[in-house]
């Protein structure tokens, strides 16, 4: 039996989150295929609108699986900080697709997954982990990371 964990947050404390490169991917809750057909389509234009009406934030990269979504943020002196770009998003999805039954609850997972991107190696790295997730959905995050590490040495 899993123990629980409690949540914790994964915030860098000093780092200003209005400006910079982030990779998040977030699954949808209990990782169910709800991100199809029609429903893709309509995240996508939830996030494109998104992006659109907050000051400072382009999108960079997008990948929309069935159960997840992969994308990368670029914040240039954002409005909002990333965390709450965010947020919103994950409630606009939320309550269109409950306005549409197709959903009771949250659409997504209460955590997501965020990385600072730092430099172009890294930013490349990530583009090709995401163009290649449909195909391979077994490559793990860590071991991109980890190479991104060993050729950042």
């Amino acid at each position: 039996m899993e123990s629980y964990k409690p949540y914790q947050n994964i915030r860098l404390r000093k780092y200003d989150y209005h400006s910079g490169y982030f990779f998040v991917t977030n699954k949808t809750n209990l990782a169910q295929n709800y991100l199809i057909g029609e429903n893709h389509t309509l995240i996508q234009h939830i996030l494109y609108e998104q992006v659109k009406k907050t000051k400072g934030v382009q999108l960079d990269y997008l990948m929309i699986m069935p159960n997840h979504i992969h994308t990368i943020l670029m914040f240039n002196d954002a409005d909002l900080v990333l965390s709450e770009f965010w947020r919103r998003y994950k409630a606009l999805t939320t309550i269109a697709l409950k306005q549409l039954g197709i959903i009771s609850e949250s659409l997504w997972q209460k955590n997501y997954y965020e990385h600072i991107i730092r430099n172009e190696t890294a930013l490349y790295r990530i583009r090709k982990y995401i163009e290649s997730n449909p195909y391979k959905e077994s490559l793990s995050l860590r071991e991109i990371y980890q190479d991104i590490q060993t050729s950042m040495r």
